[in-house]
């Protein structure tokens, strides 16, 4: 499909003067430690996704060692393009030579209402399901991470030796918990507010997108 979609593009536009990002906003888990869906945890199968850039003129394959964001392929297109008057935030490009890898990387996941009461009138009154209800934090440096509950506080996982976040070795590495700590509070504390729910999307919506996003599970009736 990718081949067909690429295709098109090198029809109508030309891919000698496109640039194209592949990348995905989340990924699945598939039973990994009990989890299943792409809800209710920030674990590595869900964010870490395929990023790759290919522009004009660019290296023909090269993969770069660096962390990145999502929130990078703004700043990305921005640079490519030239289109300096367009805010993307504090995202950096991800095009080499310029390409400098994020010392860490944060995620966070709220939870999912709509799924939760599904879930809930599926599991039976007598299943607790109120840790569902947990905001989640992550901040990563690669070889750690930090995962803060709204529940349960923070835990601190070793990615190599741990690839399914079982395990907290908080207590065992003190000063790379603290380090990841403070990293997420300064990424806190520049990142605006997300301002969801004012209803202005909403409004602007059609009856027939709005019915299209509630069958998906996106919007509650």
């Amino acid at each position: 499909r990718l081949a067909e979609l690429l295709a098109v593009i090198d029809r109508r536009l030309g891919l000698d003067r496109t640039l194209l990002v592949v990348t995905a906003d989340h990924g699945e888990n598939l039973g990994e430690a009990g989890r299943f869906d792409h809800v209710f945890a920030v674990n590595e199968h869900l964010i870490r996704v395929p990023m790759l850039v290919r522009a004009p003129g660019g290296p023909v394959a090269e993969r770069e060692p660096g962390l990145c964001q999502i929130s990078d392929v703004p700043a990305t297109v921005r640079a490519w393009t030239g289109a300096s008057s367009v805010s993307v935030g504090r995202g950096r490009s991800l095009l080499a030579p310029s390409f400098e890898g994020r010392s860490f990387v944060v995620a966070e996941g709220d939870p999912f209402y709509g799924h939760l009461e599904r879930m809930s009138v599926a599991a039976g009154p007598e299943r607790d399901v109120a840790r569902f209800t947990a905001r989640l934090l992550a901040v990563s440096d690669g070889a750690y991470k930090l995962v803060r509950s709204s529940r349960a506080g923070d835990r601190l996982h070793e990615l190599a030796s741990d690839p399914h976040e079982e395990r907290d070795v908080s207590s065992e590495h003190p000063q790379r918990l603290e380090a990841l700590q403070t990293a997420l509070q300064r990424f806190l504390e520049g990142e605006p507010a997300y301002r969801g729910g004012d209803g202005a999307a909403g409004a602007a919506m059609t009856p027939e997108q709005r019915r299209m996003l509630e069958s998906l599970g996106y919007l509650d009736d």
